[in-house]
C-alpha cells in the first residue's frame, strides 16, 4: 500500500490537520514507499501514528472511530493499482474504491469491505507502549456512539446500577465477531528475542542475506543454532506448533512438562536457506512464523506462557591471538551488551517485515543507536523491502536518517500559536546533504556544535586575548570555530603596534 493523503477533523492536538504523502520529489523506491515524521518533541508525532493505527483497526473491526478523516491511499491487487478513498463523518462513512487511471468507481457506498482494507499495521515504538496497549485492547464501540437502553434510563434503581464506576454494559459484537482478527501487530521490547530469532533466519532466506554487513559491524559470522524451551499444558498449550518445530529439531530434551528444542543451523549457505524454507514451510512470511512464536509468548490461564526461553547462539570473529588461545566462537544473544542488543533486533525487525499492503509505522527505532548504525537504517529498509507493496512511515531525530530521502518524504510537524499540530515541509533539500545543516534547519537548534562549546568559543572570538586564541586553536577541532578562531588570531596578528 501507499498512502496518499490524511485529514483530521478533530483529535487531541491535531485539528483540522491534512498531510500529503504524494508530494512531487520523492525517490523512487521500488514497490514500497518510506517517509519520515520529524519535528521537537510534543509536535504530535507518536499522536499521529496512533491516529493512522486506530482507523485501520477500526475500519478492519467494524468499529466507529470517535473522530471525523478523510484517508486516502493505494493498493496493489492482482497485478493492478487501486485508490481508495475513506470518509468518517459521523455517523457516516464511506469507502469509494477506483482505478487511479480510468473507468467508473468499483465500490462506492456506505459498507467497508476488508478487501481493500491494508493488511496489517505493524508497530514499533522506543517509547510509552501504555497508549499503545490501549489501542491494542480495544473491543468495544466509543461510549458516546450509543444511549443506554430505554428500560435503563426510565428505572432510576437501573440506572444508578449501570452508572457504577468501572461497570459497562456488554457492547453489541456481531455473531462472527470471533472470526475477525486485528491487523494490529505490536511489536513489543519484551519479544526481542524472537524478533531477532525470526529476522535472522529471515536473512538467510536471500542468497545475499540483508543483515550480513550488520553481523560484521557487530563483529560476527552469523546465526548457527537457537533453542526453544516450552512448557506444555494437556489442554491449554499449542501441541500442533510444538510437533512442526520438534520434526526439525536436532535435539529434544523433555524433563517433566519443559521441552528444550535445540537446532543446530548447517554450514553450508544453501542448507541454511533449505533448513530455513523446510522450517517455515507451514508459514507464507516470516511475519506468519514471528505471529505463531509470539502467540507461545502470551500468558495462558496458568499464568504462565507456553514458550519460556529463547536462547540464539551467534559466531563470532576471533582475533588472531583468541584463536592461538583456543577462544569459544560462541556468543549467546543475551552476552552481547545493550546497545548491541538493540542494533541487532531492530535491524533484524526490519528483515523480517516481508509482508504486502501492510502500514509500518516505526516511532524512533533509532535510539541508542551510534551514528554509524543510523547511516545503515534506510539502506537496510531498501533491501528488505523493495519488492514489497508497503508504506514506512518513520518518527525519527535522526539527521543521518533524512539525508537518506528527499525532502518530499518528509513531513515537519510543530506547534502552532494555538498549541495544535502544524506541518510543513522542510524548508532544505535533504537528499544527501550534510547532517549537521539537517539539524540545524529541520531540527532548528541553530548551531551543530553542542551549546557550552557555542558559548565559551563565541566568547573567545568577541572578546578573548591573543593567548586564549591561540590555546583554542590547539583544541578546537575542524569546522566553523576553528575557522572563526584562525581570522580573529589573523585580526590580532595584522594590527599595528601601539606605540609604548
Amino acid at each position: 500500500m501507499r498512502l496518499i493523503s490524511l485529514h483530521i477533523d478533530r483529535y487531541q492536538m491535531l485539528r483540522d490537520l491534512t498531510i500529503r504523502f504524494d508530494r512531487p520529489g520523492r525517490l523512487k523506491m521500488g514497490a514500497y514507499a518510506l517517509d519520515f515524521l520529524v519535528g521537537l518533541n510534543g509536535s504530535g508525532k507518536s499522536t499521529l501514528l496512533r491516529v493512522l493505527a486506530q482507523i485501520v483497526t477500526d475500519l478492519h473491526a467494524n468499529r466507529p472511530t470517535a473522530f471525523n478523516y478523510r484517508l486516502e491511499y493505494e493498493l496493489q491487487q492482482a497485478g493492478q493499482r487501486l485508490r481508495v478513498q475513506v470518509i468518517r463523518q459521523r455517523p457516516h462513512l464511506t469507502m469509494t474504491v477506483y482505478n487511479p487511471n480510468d473507468g467508473p468507481a468499483i465500490l462506492d457506498n456506505g459498507a467497508v469491505d476488508a478487501t481493500f482494507l491494508p493488511e496489517r499495521i505493524v508497530v514499533y515504538t522506543t517509547g510509552n507502549l501504555a497508549a499503545w496497549d490501549e489501542l491494542d485492547k480495544q473491543s468495544s464501540t466509543p461510549a458516546d456512539e450509543h444511549n443506554a437502553a430505554a428500560d435503563i434510563l426510565s428505572d432510576p434503581i437501573k440506572r444508578s446500577v449501570f452508572e457504577i464506576p468501572g461497570l459497562l454494559p456488554r457492547p453489541d459484537v456481531p455473531e462472527n465477531s470471533d472470526e475477525i482478527q486485528s491487523p494490529l501487530l505490536l511489536l513489543r521490547s519484551s519479544r526481542l528475542p524472537i524478533i531477532t530469532l525470526t529476522g535472522l533466519l529471515a536473512s538467510l532466506q536471500s542468497e545475499t542475506p540483508p543483515l550480513n554487513e550488520v553481523l560484521t559491524s557487530l563483529g560476527l559470522v552469523g546465526l548457527r543454532g537457537f533453542s526453544l524451551r516450552l512448557r506444555l499444558h494437556q489442554a491449554l498449550s499449542d501441541y500442533e506448533l510444538f510437533h512442526h518445530l520438534r520434526l526439525h529439531a536436532t535435539r529434544h530434551i523433555q524433563q517433566g512438562s519443559d521441552h528444550l528444542l535445540v537446532f543446530e543451523l548447517p554450514a553450508e549457505r544453501t542448507a541454511q536457506r533449505t533448513f530455513t524454507e523446510t522450517l517455515w514451510s507451514d508459514y507464507a512470511t516470516p511475519l506468519d512464523f514471528f505471529d505463531a512464536l509470539n502467540q507461545l509468548c502470551e500468558p495462558l490461564t496458568t499464568g504462565e506462557p507456553t514458550l519460556q526461553q529463547v536462547n540464539i547462539f551467534l559466531e563470532r570473529e576471533l582475533i588472531a591471538e583468541e584463536e592461538e588461545d583456543g577462544a569459544t566462537r560462541l556468543l549467546l544473544f543475551d552476552w552481547m551488551s545493550d546497545g548491541e542488543q538493540s542494533f541487532l533486533s531492530r535491524m533484524a525487525m526490519l528483515a523480517m517485515l516481508q509482508t504486502e499492503n501492510s502500514l509500518i509505522l516505526l516511532d524512533e527505532p533509532e535510539v541508542h543507536f551510534n551514528d554509524y548504525w543510523k547511516r545503515e537504517i534506510v539502506k537496510l529498509i531498501d533491501t528488505v523491502m523493495h519488492n514489497h507493496a508497503n508504506h514506512l512511515l518513520i518518527v525519527s531525530h535522526s539527521s543521518i536518517g533524512l539525508s537518506d530521502v528527499a525532502s518530499a518524504q518528509v513531513t515537519v510537524m510543530s506547534k502552532g500559536a494555538n498549541g495544535f499540530a502544524v506541518t510543513h515541509p522542510p524548508t532544505i533539500k535533504t537528499l544527501g546533504t550534510d547532517p549537521s545543516e539537517i539539524m540545524m534547519i529541520v531540527f532548528r537548534t541553530g548551531l551543530s556544535t553542542g551549546a557550552y562549546a557555542t558559548q565559551l568559543l563565541e566568547s573567545a572570538v568577541q572578546s578573548g586575548e591573543r593567548e586564549e586564541i591561540a590555546h583554542f586553536l590547539e583544541t578546537v577541532g575542524p569546522g566553523m570555530w576553528l575557522f572563526r578562531l584562525q581570522r580573529r588570531l589573523e585580526d590580532f596578528d595584522a594590527s599595528p603596534i601601539e606605540p609604548t
